[in-house]
């Protein structure tokens, strides 16, 4: 049995290299507009083109608009660990050291908290993130276990099997997690069940918009749909990429001193 489970394991690795690696390159990127940034941290831009980024431990919110810049800090947190701006109207602060989520308004106003360290059972959280209705992605790492937590009743209304790997970052939308290890991506859905391992190696980023999937690796950017097929591959050579995000037919990096806009042209 153990046998056949590597044999296949072998396969589908096989398999999904040559779908990456050698699989045409169909579409280019096409550089539209530069951002000078003197930022710790690129975290991205809204649906609403307001620009995110953490300076000191600060998360900034810049509006497209030209309005004045908005800014959250908590010293007693400790570092900002991770920001989820799927929701601008709920954007999710995780403090990984204070085991803490802060839930901001689109003013930047801290609208809700949920402390890990008070609810029972205790929670040791690495990473969170938002998901549907009031609920949270969070991952255990005392049981290593992703949940999906409603900080509104204080329930964890699904979790998945223990996860044997060591995880390195989560990325999310409403309705699946990813999380990513040495080994690939883990993607799970709402239930708690894995629904799809991608055995992908040295990945240097990832990021979702809605139901797309993409990936750096090999200086490749892959774009899956919502079936984990290659819709578009790009050669990509970027040695000063800090931060990456991906907004549809728009792709953005942050190199240290600005944040360069490209778009995906399909060839």
């Amino acid at each position: 049995m153990m046998v056949f489970k590597f044999i296949r394991f072998v396969s589908v690795f096989c398999l999904l290299f040559i779908s990456l690696f050698c699989f045409s390159q169909n579409a280019t990127l096409k550089p539209v507009d530069s951002i000078p940034l003197k930022a710790d941290k690129f975290v991205g831009i809204d649906k609403f083109q307001n620009l995110y980024y953490v300076k000191d431990n600060t998360l900034f919110k810049k509006p497209d608009n030209g309005l004045e810049t908005l800014a959250f800090q908590d010293v007693l947190l400790g570092e900002l660990t991770r920001v989820d701006i799927l929701n601008p109207n709920k954007v999710i602060l995780f403090y990984q050291s204070a085991n803490t989520v802060v839930v901001l308004d689109n003013r930047m106003t801290e609208i809700d908290r949920q402390d890990f360290n008070s609810v029972f059972p205790f929670k040791n959280v690495a990473f969170a993130g938002t998901s549907k209705d009031q609920s949270l992605w969070i991952y255990n790492i005392d049981l290593n276990q992703l949940e999906l937590y409603d900080y509104r009743f204080d329930k964890t209304t699904a979790k998945s099997l223990p996860i044997s790997v060591d995880i390195l970052s989560m990325h999310n939308n409403f309705n699946q997690c990813y999380l990513l290890s040495k080994e690939g991506v883990l993607v799970y859905n709402i239930y708690g069940s894995l629904v799809k391992e991608i055995p992908i190696k040295q990945i240097n980023g990832l990021d979702l918009y809605k139901n797309q999937l993409l990936i750096y690796a090999n200086e490749m950017l892959t774009i899956f749909n919502k079936n984990f097929e290659i819709t578009q591959s790009i050669e990509f050579n970027s040695l000063e990429l800090k931060n990456l995000f991906f907004a549809g037919e728009n792709f953005y990096i942050y190199d240290g001193k600005k944040v360069i806009q490209y778009t995906i042209l399909s060839k």
